[in-house]
């Protein structure tokens, strides 16, 4: 199939006229820049063109001529139009029919920052051109309609009511423009809400099938129903910072010193939301009954200050080594169900 790419400009200046493109000499690498260069950090590249190859000083090997059929003079001038094409089409083996084309085509789309790779990822006051490319622009929009309509299955058919919820939940917190407002939107408001990011972010709605998403609805429930609170972007237990994301939350309530909490947690959840709510971990019947231990616990001293928990601590006789240091009650109570359960 025949693959013929433009050169649109978008900057006026360049929609009759030419911007001379050379390739720039980068000290660092001490090489000339263009797209067949080698760079030590790109494993990709160790096989390319050294200086004395791209300049002619050295002769290629018949595996690099095999490679580079056409070479890009370090010293050339390649100057970009409006309007101007590269014929990228290959033939049954998959070799290229115009080593020139692919190889300025290349040069430019790698080394061009003035030049964007299509037109949605133009950015305006930066990029002159954009590379319009028909069959790339086909298959981007047939994968993207597969992605819309694999979104617009789950939510259609894998959500239950309280799912379609979660997926609010997480949806409010990771998309920017999505707003849910748990108590005033209907069922079928979110469920209109949540169909019409499936055209516009299709993988941001399949994201929240993914593992791991169950901790993030019930980071977001405990927010919801005000066990935590969210100022921003950082979480807080009462007074106490306990992440900047999601992500630091999760490794939070893994912490031995906070099962009783989370325990405490998942009963309060349970109630609220009329179904069970919980981490993704299982856990198992002696856990669980060392968990109801460190529960009763946490309940008998949670109410108690700092000294007060340190007094305790002292009349238990526990190595006060390990406790002086904590000045945080929140550490020190963890501390203290930690050692009596």
């Amino acid at each position: 199939m025949k693959r013929v790419v433009k050169l649109i400009a978008v900057d006026n200046r360049y929609k009759g006229s030419t911007y001379p493109f050379i390739p720039v000499y980068d000290i660092g690498l001490g090489t000339y820049r263009t797209g067949q260069h080698i760079d030590p950090k790109d494993p990709d590249t160790l096989g390319n063109l050294t200086l004395e190859e791209m300049t002619g000083k050295k002769e290629l090997s018949p595996e690099k001529r095999k490679k580079f059929p056409y070479v890009i003079d370090p010293k050339a001038t390649y100057n970009l139009h409006n309007g101007m094409e590269w014929d990228l089409t290959v033939d049954e083996d998959g070799r290229s029919l115009n080593a020139k084309d692919v190889a300025i085509e290349h040069f430019v789309r790698a080394e061009g920052w003035m030049v964007a790779p299509q037109r949605s990822k133009v950015i305006p006051r930066k990029h002159y051109f954009y590379i319009k490319d028909e069959i790339f622009e086909a298959k981007e929009r047939v994968s993207n309609s597969e992605i819309s309509y694999n979104a617009e299955k789950f939510v259609r058919e894998g959500l239950t009511p309280e799912g379609l919820r979660d997926v609010g939940l997480v949806l409010n917190y990771k998309v920017k423009e999505f707003i849910y407002e748990p108590n005033t939107t209907t069922e079928l408001m979110l469920k209109d809400k949540v169909l019409e990011l499936c055209k516009t972010k299709p993988q941001k709605v399949l994201e929240c099938k993914e593992p791991g998403t169950e901790d993030d609805i019930y980071i977001l429930k405990l927010v919801l129903h005000g066990l935590i609170t969210q100022r921003g972007t950082d979480f807080y237990d009462g007074s106490r910072f306990i992440g900047k994301d999601l992500d630091d939350v999760k490794k939070e309530i893994k912490l031995e010193e906070n099962r009783a909490k989370v325990s405490k947690w998942n009963r309060i959840l349970s109630e609220k939301e009329g179904r069970m709510l919980k981490t993704n971990e299982e856990l198992s019947e002696k856990e669980k009954e060392k968990l109801s231990d460190a529960e009763d616990v946490f309940e008998k001293h949670s109410g108690k200050s700092l000294q007060q928990l340190k007094m305790h601590a002292g009349k238990k006789k526990y190595p006060k080594e390990e406790w002086e240091d904590l000045n945080d009650q929140e550490a020190m109570l963890g501390y203290i169900v930690k050692k009596e359960s």
